[in-house]
């Protein structure tokens, strides 16, 4: 074994050892997992952050290695190009601050949202619906925190199961007995996102408030997350939130599993160029069927 690999291994085990993972602990209702996860081959838009082609066993022993930091939202959307279309070609007129209700249909928004809606997960995660141009969206393993916009799959290509809403079907296991940091990095949860604009840019309106209705869910409070453009990929704002609930974005910050970190200012509000609900692992294992964003309202 290299001097290098050697040197890894140590700095991990200092990292594993470090790491509280009990600060990440939040109750869930109990529901049952059906393993769906099975080895895949590649298919036409599925790459991991460093732009290879996608397989999910090579996934799960690479993803640590793939790259993914400030230029994965470039590789990842390397494909929206005016081949995909933008907003002007799909015939959405954007006018900043004329709609404060976002709704989906065809895996875009409408209204206040115009941009592709995309699917995240942690690499032991699994989701059988949406597909990524048939074929299965694979997972990654964020630095931290565990929560991140990073897709194996172009939002461009992704194959929605409904016209209405942006919905998932999926599984998400428990967290193992003797959980650890890398639990926690690899069986993060699902989150389904949408960009603000195509292609991907800021809002340009300063809001205050954001309420996000979903379908599916009756579980309790979820992870709603922003993203600011021109910030790195793996760089979020997030908060607890219920379905429905009216959150102040000013009471985002970068580590909201711990309720710490950087906190979303009210200057950087109408930078946000992404915006996303999340179901994080828990104690018990989740089982999503037809978990669905249906709506997205802000206030001033």
């Amino acid at each position: 074994m290299g001097k290098f690999a050697i040197a890894w291994m140590g700095f991990a085990l200092v990292a594993a050892c470090s790491y509280d993972a009990s600060r990440l602990l939040r109750p869930a209702a109990e529901s049952s997992i059906a393993d769906g996860s099975s080895a895949s081959t590649p298919g036409d838009g599925r790459e991991d952050a460093a732009g290879k082609p996608y397989t999910r066993d090579a996934n799960v022993a690479n993803v640590r290695d793939a790259g993914i930091g400030e230029n994965a939202d470039a590789v990842r959307d390397s494909g929206r190009s005016s081949a995909h279309g933008s907003d002007a070609d799909f015939g959405v007129s954007v006018v900043a601050g004329a709609s404060t209700v976002a709704t989906f249909g065809s895996g875009r928004g409408q209204g206040a949202l115009t941009g592709y809606g995309q699917i995240s997960l942690g690499v032991v995660d699994s989701v059988t619906s949406p597909t990524c141009n048939g074929m299965p969206i694979g997972g990654l393993s964020p630095s931290a925190p565990p929560v991140t916009f990073n897709s194996t799959c172009r939002p461009s290509a992704i194959t929605w199961g409904a016209t209405a809403g942006l919905c998932v079907s999926g599984t998400i296991p428990a967290w193992s007995t003797n959980r650890s940091y890398v639990d926690s990095m690899i069986n993060w949860g699902i989150l389904i996102g949408v960009a603000a604009r195509e292609p991907v840019q800021a809002i340009g309106v300063s809001y205050s408030t954001m309420a996000l209705t979903v379908s599916g869910w009756d579980a309790g409070p979820l992870l709603v997350v922003v993203h600011l453009a021109d910030d790195p990929s793996n760089l979020t704002y997030c908060g607890w939130a219920d379905p429905g609930e009216a959150v102040k974005l000013s009471t985002f910050n970068t580590e909201c599993y711990f309720n710490s970190g950087k906190g979303l200012s009210d200057k950087d509000v109408d930078r946000i160029d992404k915006i996303g609900v999340q179901v994080p692992s828990s104690r018990s294992a989740i089982t999503l069927t037809d978990f669905c964003l249906t709506k997205i309202e802000f206030a001033k």
